[in-house]
């Protein structure tokens, strides 16, 4: 009966040394809402039904970029903003993206295909300039976000035909700087050699377990795939370049798959 009595003496100290964990979350403020992402679109932007009712294409704030990891379903606070047309037309609206010159013919293509294949696909109008800079004009602004889309990853390397994949919704390009990793030019080279591999074996690896399209073109790194699986080739990235070995890598991306 002694025993017993200490037991029961000890289980009810542990019962009553448990405190429930209270955590606080923010609250919308003036003109935010809540709101659940519905589809990630890349580049830290994503389509979100918000609590007004409306439908609206957000982005992360870039100091936030690295440390959030925005999912479907995730609820967020959205603070929105009017986007502005063109001045010389209230209904069109304008981007302005600059790509390196050698990647110039790349967009244009054979007689102009690949420009016509966007401008088509995308119901806009390209103007490229022999510096690099490519105006896109568009009546519709998630048009105008994928041709915007379309148009980086040309300029960062890939294959126009890869690229055009971005015009479907459940695509999205992910681009990573390797210059926010390391200010040393020998480091760069050391970073771009890791997330290669031997003869590229890394990256080949990489697109099969996750299947998408990378590309390393200068100091990025660019991603084209289905939403969830072109964020997770960055974050695997991520990974690499901030010092984790490949084993332990893939390793991670079993375990997401899972």
């Amino acid at each position: 009966m002694v025993e017993a009595k200490k037991k029961h003496k000890k289980r009810s100290r542990h019962a009553y040394d448990k405190t429930e964990e209270v955590t606080r979350g923010r609250l919308p403020k003036d003109e935010q809402v809540f709101g659940v992402v519905d589809v990630r679109l890349g580049m830290g932007k994503s389509r979100i039904r918000c609590a007004d009712g409306k439908e609206r294409i957000c982005r992360v704030p870039g100091a936030l970029k690295r440390r959030l990891w925005v999912r479907p379903g995730n609820i967020v606070i959205v603070k929105p903003w009017e986007y502005e047309g063109d001045r010389k037309d209230s209904n069109m609206h304008s981007e302005v993206v600059n790509i390196p010159r050698d990647r110039i013919a790349a967009l244009i293509g054979s007689k102009g295909r690949n420009k016509k294949q966007v401008e088509t696909r995308g119901k806009c109008k390209l103007n490229i300039s022999s510096s690099g800079t490519v105006t896109i004009k568009a009546t519709d602004a998630e048009n105008l976000l994928s041709v915007k889309q379309v148009v980086e990853a040309i300029g960062r390397g890939f294959n126009p035909d890869a690229a055009v994949l971005l015009f479907r919704d459940e695509y999205a390009l992910e681009i990573l700087d390797m210059n926010a990793y390391t200010r040393s030019k020998a480091r760069l080279a050391t970073l771009r050699s890791r997330v290669i591999g031997r003869k590229g074996a890394a990256r080949r690896k990489l697109e099969q377990i996750t299947g998408t399209a990378i590309c390393i073109y200068g100091k990025t790194i660019g991603i084209i795939g289905k939403s969830e699986d072109a964020y997770l080739a960055q974050r695997a990235m991520e990974m690499i370049l901030e010092g984790s070995n490949h084993v332990s890598v893939f390793r991670w991306i079993g375990d997401q798959l899972q």
